[in-house]
């Protein structure tokens, strides 16, 4: 389930839809300590996508670079294609583009 919800905010938050991402400052749920604690304090203002590509919230960033690159060379089946592949087939060509293309920081 966990899994589930990491693929639908990285789907939201391509798709620009900040009405279902979490991760924009204003938007709830968020736990009022997260905001105390400066959690949010880079968090970009604006939740629009620019026209020049995706954008994502650093924890999406993270989550997304994690599913796409992760290998276990203990056990090669232990990877997170599937979800790189649901995430994907969702996305139009460019929105596809700029996921894939996106550098690791």
């Amino acid at each position: 389930e966990l899994i589930n919800s990491f693929e639908q905010q990285i789907l939201a938050e391509v798709s620009g839809d900040d009405s279902v991402s979490y991760h924009w400052e204003g938007n709830s749920p968020v736990d009022p300590i997260h905001l105390k604690l400066g959690f949010f304090d880079n968090l970009p203002k604006d939740p629009v996508t620019p026209k020049t590509g995706v954008r994502l919230s650093d924890s999406c960033t993270r989550i997304w670079i994690f599913f796409a690159t992760f290998v276990n060379l203990q056990n090669p089946s232990d990877q997170y294609a599937p979800s790189v592949d649901r995430i994907l087939e969702k996305l139009n060509f460019d929105e596809t583009k700029s996921l894939v293309r996106m550098q690791i920081p």
